[in-house]
């Protein structure tokens, strides 16, 4: 007889989204782009280290732009 599994509940959801949420985001602010060999863009940076679209870059993720795969993400390789 196999095993029900039963998704978690809502609050238990949004519990992990926010821990993983404040897990990236301090694991962002920890390096600077000058640190990671990119261009600080001399624009006032609105929260510390990197943005989400320079890890992006970094981890060579693109996004689609426009037309019917907007917004899909793949590998750049």
């Amino acid at each position: 007889m196999a095993a029900t599994v039963t998704p978690p509940a809502g609050g238990m959801r949004s519990r992990r989204h926010r821990e993983l949420r404040e897990f990236l985001m301090t694991r962002r602010a920890r390096v600077s782009p000058a640190e990671a060999g990119l261009p600080d863009g001399g624009a006032r940076r609105r929260t510390p280290g990197l943005r989400r679209e320079e890890v992006a870059v970094l981890e060579g993720v693109v996004r689609a732009a426009g037309g019917a795969g907007a917004g899909v993400v793949s590998g750049a390789g």
